[in-house]
Formats: C-alpha cells, sequence, structure tokens
C-alpha cells in the first residue's frame, strides 16, 4: 500500500504539473509558463500540486527508512561481499566436529498481526569425542536470542559476528566428558517495515499463510553452506577458489556421516506445540495429537516419534478444511479455496 500512496502521489503531481505547463494558444516564454500567475493552473491546483509533491518526497523516505534502514533490503553487491568474507573467515569450521541435533521439543506462540514468533526450544544434542569445546551457531536475521543455557547454567559468549549472523559460545567443562547434553533456547523473531517490492517476502512470518522451515527460527550448528557464494564468476572476483562440484567425493566420511536434509542434525524426535492467533489453523510437521483453545488463541501439539530428517516445517494461515477417510485413514487437507489446483 505504501509504493501504492508513493506512486500515486507523484501520479498527481504530473497531472497537475501537466496542466500547468502544457502549451495553449500563442506562444509564452519559459518564464511565463512557470509564473504562480499562469492562471492554467489556478492557485488552490498549484497548492494542491505542493502538498501532493510534499507527501511523496515524505513517503518516499519512509520507505526507503523501513526497507533500507531496519534491514530489510541488502544489495546484491553487498550480498556477495558478505558470502565471500563469511567463506574466508569460517571455511574451517567444515573440517570441525560440531554437536548435533537428536532431539527438539519445540514451543512457539506465533502473532502474525504483529509478524512475530516468541519460542523455546529444548534440544538434545550428540557430542563426539573428537567435537570442539565451543559451540558455533547461525541464526537467521530478526532472530533475538533471549537466553541460552545448559542444565540451568547460562552459556558465555566468546564473540559475535552480527553482520554475518554468526557467533560463538563456550561449552561447560562438566558436559566434555558427555556424549549427549541438553540446550535450552529462548529467543523472539519479529519482523518490522516491510521489503522492497519484488524482494523477499519473508513467509515465515506473515499476516496470513505463515509457513517456514525450524531453521528460520533454530540455529545451525557449525558451518552454513547456504551462506556461501555459488556463482564462480563472482568467487573469482572475491579471490575465492572455483567450485567443481556441490557434491562432496564419495571417499570422504566427513560427507558420509552428514545428512543431506541437514548437516548439523542426525535423524530426530521431538514435538512441535504452536499456538496461533483464534481464527487461524497452525501446522507443523509429525502427529497432532492434540489441540484446544487457550486465551483466544488456537493451541496444537504435534509428535514426531520416529527419528527422522531434520526437515521439519511450521505455518499458520486462515485455512479452510477438506476431510474425508480412505481404507487406512482419516485425511484432513488445509487449503486456501483460491488455490483450489493445489
Amino acid at each position: 500500500i505504501w509504493y501504492f500512496l508513493m506512486w500515486g502521489l507523484l501520479a498527481v503531481v504530473f497531472i497537475l504539473s501537466g496542466i500547468w505547463f502544457w502549451q495553449r494558444g500563442t506562444n509564452r516564454n519559459f518564464i511565463k509558463t512557470i509564473s504562480l500567475k499562469n492562471q492554467q493552473l489556478s492557485l488552490v491546483g498549484k497548492l494542491v500540486l505542493l502538498i501532493f509533491f510534499i507527501g511523496f518526497i515524505g513517503v518516499r523516505n519512509y520507505i526507503i527508512d523501513q526497507v533500507n534502514g531496519i534491514g530489510n533490503f541488502v544489495s546484491g553487491e553487498t550480498k556477495e561481499e558478505m558470502k565471500s568474507t563469511y567463506e574466508n573467515q569460517f571455511s574451517y569450521l567444515q573440517q570441525v566436529e560440531h554437536p548435533k541435533y537428536r532431539k527438539v521439543d519445540l514451543v512457539m506462540d506465533l502473532y502474525p498481526s504483529e509478524r512475530k514468533a516468541e519460542y523455546e526450544a529444548t534440544i538434545i544434542l550428540s557430542r563426539h569425542n573428537n567435537a570442539t569445546d565451543t559451540l558455533f551457531l547461525n541464526f537467521e536475521d530478526f532472530v533475538q536470542v533471549k537466553d541460552l543455557s545448559i542444565s540451568g547454567e547460562k552459556l558465555v559468549k566468546l564473540w559475535d559476528n552480527k553482520a554475518l549472523k554468526i557467533a560463538a559460545w563456550k561449552l561447560p567443562q562438566q558436559i566434555m566428558s558427555d556424549s549427549i547434553f541438553t540446550l535450552y533456547l529462548k529467543a523472539t523473531k519479529a519482523y518490522t517495515g516491510f521489503t522492497q517490492s519484488g524482494e523477499n517476502p519473508q513467509p515465515d512470518l506473515m499476516y496470513n499463510g505463515s509457513f517456514a522451515s525450524l531453521k528460520a527460527f533454530l540455529p545451525t550448528i557449525g558451518y552454513d553452506d547456504t551462506k556461501e557464494l555459488l556463482a564462480n564468476r563472482k568467487r573469482e572476483d572475491y579471490g575465492l577458489a572455483k567450485l567443481t562440484s556441490r557434491m562432496a567425493e564419495v571417499s570422504d566420511m566427513f560427507a558420509i556421516n552428514q545428512s543431506a536434509f541437514s548437516i548439523d542434525a542426525h535423524r530426530v524426535t521431538g514435538s512441535i506445540t504452536v499456538s496461533t492467533k483464534s481464527n487461524q489453523t497452525a501446522i507443523a510437521s509429525g502427529e497432532l495429537i492434540k489441540e484446544w483453545k487457550e486465551a483466544d488463541r488456537n493451541f496444537y501439539k504435534y509428535h514426531i516419534a520416529q527419528p527422522s530428517p531434520f526437515d521439519w516445517y511450521v505455518g499458520s494461515a486462515d485455512y479452510h478444511v477438506k476431510t474425508f477417510k480412505t481404507s487406512e485413514m482419516d485425511v484432513q487437507i488445509l487449503h486456501d479455496p483460491k488455490h483450489y489446483f493445489n
């Protein structure tokens, strides 16, 4: 709506300017044409033109602040620099043994009207004997970590690269001999402002129709290869080696021990409890085992009993529901009637 308003204001300015400056009748010099005494556009019309032009400038500056100032837009060149810097500084993490997800119990409250999520996760991580004593975590934009602790002990942050969205925490000495430990995470994610038209619509938190991988909220442990610069022509510009293949060698035992769905996880079990506003339905990976209403909000609990690839999703929307039965199960399809072909 802000883009529509901006261009609408400018369109009115052009129309009024055309009326004012359009050459009619005998030729007049330029000074007389732009004079305030030119009666082709009345004084009221000139005042309206000025007001609409000021409005255009004001809306334009507001859009720039909301899109660029808050961080909803990053230029392509800046993205390339960030990717190359990330790879140069942190590629060594690819060869470090990191803890891996084994079980996740997530409790998430979605606030679609505010484009916000508040959540807590109890995460069981497995740790190899040779694993590092430092926990390297990559978070998505707009995630704010409120608490990160093990057995009630808050972890000490060693450093935090806010530009590249990676930080390191020191693991407590008492878990160094443990093969499994439990990490508690409390965080929020909230978008402010809006994106530039055509850019990332931020689908994980929308007014209606949120849908995203849990990795939009939970951290990637160790090295995040999604932050690499993939175009070889651009890699050459930043002094990075060309990529001959995105696949590891068949003899690479380190890669063989990683999941194709999520390199920082084993097959994972757990649960997702998610709440949303009263007129929306929340969906998530797993089997729906419970749903209820509380404080004018809808709650749902999904259970993932069998170890599964850590490719879990969560969403919320004002869905229409289609139910039917087969010989083996009850089926429920949640859909938007406007998308009947899906």
